[in-house]
């Protein structure tokens, strides 16, 4: 059953000034993701696409992303290049919550903008 569906956009020339800035980034930003944007010729999508995520999958919540940290919700891929989000300590708890046991993303960009969907899937409580 789906619990919540969120979707965000941001425009990427947002992002340009974070690729230098190393405080913004540990703070939003989960250390595995930090690693993968040093990796990452298109650092500002790479940036955005993410943020992207993490907005989305508060909206999917119903609560915002209020008591949580971003940095707590990764976006990572499986082998074959599919995103998938883990959260981690509030933003785990907040899940759980809700009931919620799968988490299904979908990024996308375009030259000026990035944008994601999250789809809570699971059980309400």
């Amino acid at each position: 059953m789906i619990i919540g569906v969120g979707i965000d956009i941001v425009e990427i020339e947002r992002f340009v000034s974070w690729t230098h800035n190393v405080r913004l980034l540990r703070r939003f930003f989960h250390q595995e993701e930090i690693v993968d944007f040093f990796k990452n010729h298109m650092r500002a999508q790479f940036l955005a696409t993410r943020f992207a995520a993490k907005e989305a999958f508060g909206k999917a919540l119903g609560t915002g992303l209020r008591n949580m940290e971003l940095k707590n919700i990764r976006v990572c891929q499986n082998g074959w290049g599919k995103p998938r989000l883990e959260v981690y300590g509030a933003a785990q708890a907040m899940l759980a919550a809700t009931g919620g046991t799968h988490i299904q993303v979908s990024l996308t960009h375009e030259r000026e903008v990035a944008s994601a969907i999250v789809i809570i899937e699971g059980e309400p409580l």
